[in-house]
């Protein structure tokens, strides 16, 4: 999601790779590019301020004041900012502002880091989808239907999921509740867009003690899969 003020083509925002693993130290970069000379020489990058966080009806988690930044330039036309933090990220997902400020104007851009546990962390440095290595041990409220068939592994009836407890995901949530035939990203994209009110500060921001509605099977399949991984991985 691109928050800016000034010119919206003024800068280019790349998206956000991690390299560390849930309960680690946080390890993660972004680059800039597209910059001008001016641009490149004069640009300054910091965490959005307080200020700006209300400014734009997001709510500002604290882990977010554990995070440093780093520029380095990168390219004639790039830098490239590093994200660290001293302490072990004991949270799955992190979503925050970056404040980019030029002599053009000021510019804002949310991302969302999702973190998988160090044995999972396989993707080669790519942006980690979500998990946790505690069990989803939530239960699901709706009641079976004795007269049908039970159901294979993988399907489950339109009710609810929950309540959520604090150690779980939504990830391993929709690990568990996706119809056969689907990816977890669509589930749990199918999740988040059906109870929107569990969530605070958008799809990484799983509430304990809420509710999840749990969509039909169509409405799962219906989601484009590309689509979804990029929504998960804070790219839309």
């Amino acid at each position: 999601m691109l928050m800016i003020a000034g010119n919206a083509n003024a800068l280019q925002f790349g998206k956000a790779t991690v390299t560390s693993s849930l309960n680690e130290p946080l390890q993660a970069k972004f680059k800039i590019d597209q910059l001008t000379a001016g641009q490149r020489e004069q640009l300054k990058i910091r965490k959005a301020s307080l200020k700006a966080y209300k400014r734009f009806n997001f709510k500002r988690k604290s882990i977010v004041g554990q995070i440093a930044l780093k520029t380095n330039h990168h390219k004639p036309r790039s830098v490239v900012v590093h994200l660290r933090s001293d302490k072990p990220v004991t949270t799955s997902g992190i979503s925050f502002l970056v404040e980019a400020k030029t002599k053009n104007g000021r510019y804002f851009h949310r991302y969302d880091l999702l973190l998988n546990p160090s044995e999972q962390n396989t993707n080669g440095g790519q942006v980690a989808i979500a998990d946790n290595s505690a069990t989803a041990s939530g239960e699901y409220t709706t009641q079976p239907d004795k007269s049908q068939p039970k159901q294979a592994d993988g399907q489950h009836k339109h009710g609810n999921y929950g309540p959520v407890k604090k150690d779980m995901t939504l990830w391993r949530i929709a690990k568990k509740l996706k119809p056969k035939g689907t990816t977890t990203p669509q589930m749990a994209l199918a999740l988040y867009r059906a109870s929107p009110k569990a969530f605070d500060g958008g799809i990484n921001g799983l509430e304990a003690g809420t509710y999840l509605k749990v969509p039909d099977d169509k409405k799962v399949h219906a989601i484009d899969a590309a689509k979804a991984k990029r929504k998960l991985e804070g790219n839309t």
